[in-house]
């Protein structure tokens, strides 16, 4: 299912999710590189995503998720009353995220 991107950098991402039962996993990946970062060589990580979101319609309080290329964990947090994943936290350390629910 697609997730729906907001904020100011809503155009640069592409997220989906799947779910089958209990298992949930999503993916975000961003485009248009160019338009994110000034020089060639930078990534477009941490603040170049800052007051960027990704509604998670079906996120329930207290889930959290692994990043399974940073492992790092990822919960969610109220943004007009939808739950949802801040980007600048999910790629402050590598560009792409694939999530899986592990609570």
């Amino acid at each position: 299912m697609p997730l729906e991107p907001s904020g100011e950098k809503a155009n640069n991402i592409v997220s989906f999710a799947r779910v089958n039962g209990e298992s949930r996993t999503i993916v975000i990946a961003p485009r248009f590189f160019s338009r994110l970062v000034i020089q060639p060589e930078d990534l477009p990580l941490g603040k170049v995503w800052s007051g960027s979101f990704i509604s998670v319609p079906f996120a329930v309080s207290g889930e959290m998720y692994r990043n399974i290329f940073t492992g790092e964990l990822v919960d969610f947090i109220v943004n007009d009353n939808l739950p949802v994943i801040s980007l600048d936290k999910v790629l402050t350390n590598f560009p792409l995220a694939l999530l899986e629910r592990v609570i």
